[in-house]
């Protein structure tokens, strides 16, 4: 005859977690108790009077919506969570744009969004979701992360991104895709290191190709921290003097961490009309740097002077190009917003400047 099995005894982390877990409950269904108690009073001090059936039915109504609201945003924080976890493609696909969505709308901070990129990529099975998720994660620690947390953000993504890289299938899209991404975000000097290696050949990868895109992508990165000069970029042209190659050179020269370079990039941007659309546009995403606050933060001025002149003065497509690509997107405090605000407090600016 079977014997029953003793039963285990709880350890203490597992009564705390029951008592905290608990007692969480009890407060929060409190809160709600109180409420529903009190919405009879609440009807004759924050409703219109009038019908007294109404004004009761609007003040459950607002209890109902707290408690849907808390149930999602602990869905939606669980769901994140576990992200990586999920065997449907759909509901991955889903929850991910749900977390962008939070994280861009200052729902979730963005060090949780971090966190919860660099553990769910690994087990994403989509490139086309695993290279949207990387794109996200590095806007959102260029653009709302603390900028005193930033190089720690960046360092753990570039610190994930090699591990990946190290770990991809060779050859496949994956080792591609982290191989540029880990370019884009190294930062310290091993990293770099590892970049200027991978480009001269001195570090080969298994399955990696060194294609120019690849190759302009470790230029690139090396010209923003200083590691390749002018004649770097040139030597570089000269292997690749395409359209794409001329278009690469301009964007890795303009975000050269070098006064003269951003001011001759500057010059050239604003006054040049010669500049084809793809160069201008380059120009424009090698000039802004989130690097390079400070080496851009003398122009803040200038931008607002002559953003209303260059709409005047160049085609429709490269005059927006201009205004809204060189916005100081990096450089946002409250002397920059008011000096937005001032700008935007002028008469002489026309409609599509202002929007």
């Amino acid at each position: 005859m079977a014997t029953a099995q003793a039963a285990r005894p709880m350890t203490a982390e597992e009564k705390k977690v029951i008592f905290a877990s608990s007692l969480g409950t009890v407060f929060e269904w409190y809160d709600f108790y109180l409420f529903a108690v009190l919405a009879i009073f609440f009807t004759d001090k924050f409703y219109p009077p009038g019908n007294p059936t109404v004004a009761l039915l609007a003040s459950l109504a607002t209890l109902a919506a707290a408690f849907f609201a808390a149930l999602m945003a602990a869905s939606a924080a669980t769901a994140a969570a576990h992200l990586g976890q999920l065997s449907d493609p759909l509901a991955r696909a889903v929850l991910w744009g749900a977390v962008w969505d939070m994280t861009r709308d200052a729902e979730m901070p963005t060090r949780q969004f971090v966190d919860l990129v660099l553990g769910a990529v690994p087990a994403e099975a989509s490139i086309s979701v695993v290279q949207q998720a990387l794109r996200q994660v590095r806007a959102a620690i260029d653009q709302y992360a603390d900028p005193q947390w930033r190089p720690t953000g960046m360092h753990a993504l570039a610190e994930a991104l090699h591990q990946w890289l190290r770990d991809a299938e060779p050859g496949s899209d994956r080792q591609l895709t982290f191989a540029r991404n880990f370019a884009s975000a190294a930062s310290t000097p091993e990293q770099l290191d590892l970049v200027a290696a991978l480009l001269d050949g001195s570090e080969v990868l298994d399955g990696l190709v060194m294609d120019v895109d690849l190759r302009w992508a470790l230029v690139q990165r090396l010209a923003s921290a200083g590691r390749a000069s002018a004649a770097d970029i040139d030597r570089e042209l000269a292997r690749d003097n395409t359209a794409t190659g001329q278009r690469m050179a301009a964007m890795a020269n303009a975000s050269r961490p070098e006064a003269q370079a951003k001011a001759d990039a500057w010059l050239a941007m604003t006054t040049d009309n010669s500049l084809p659309n793809a160069v201008l546009g380059a120009m424009i995403g090698g000039f802004q740097h989130p690097d390079q606050v400070a080496l851009t933060q003398p122009f803040v001025d200038r931008y607002f002077e002559v953003a209303a002149s260059v709409w005047s003065s160049r085609t429709h497509e490269m005059a927006q190009d201009i205004v809204t690509g060189l916005f100081p997107v990096y450089s946002i405090d409250a002397d920059t917003v008011a000096k937005a605000d001032a700008f935007l407090a002028r008469d002489d600016i026309e409609a599509p400047v202002r929007r």
